[in-house]
């Protein structure tokens, strides 16, 4: 009985202090991408975010996975529900994958 109330405690003090701050930076977070997305669109928003983890010293390989993701998983998904835009920087997210050498799965 008495761990029960300890329990019920923690979560109420412990566990809700962590979910709140959890769901402050996931916030945070969101708008921050909301706000970018709205300044450089989809693209130019994934392009600033790659090369600021280009300049923080990212391994080639992981650099890699991560446009390849993005390539063949995000962009299909953002075309299904027409959010992607013709008048994006294309160029450079093609440049990338080149250097890269990742394949389009189109």
């Amino acid at each position: 009985m008495f761990r029960l109330l300890i329990d019920i405690l923690k979560a109420m003090t412990v566990d809700a202090w962590d979910g709140f701050k959890y769901r402050r930076y996931v916030r945070k977070s969101i708008r921050k991408a909301d706000e970018m997305v709205h300044k450089y669109g989809v693209i130019g928003a994934f392009l600033k975010q790659f090369e600021e983890v280009l300049g923080s010293g990212i391994t080639d390989e992981n650099a890699r996975y991560l446009l390849d993701d993005f390539v063949n998983v995000v962009i299909p998904l953002l075309k299904e529900n027409h959010r992607v835009e013709m008048d994006e920087d294309w160029e450079t997210l093609c440049s990338y994958c080149a250097k890269y050498e990742v394949v389009w799965d189109v």
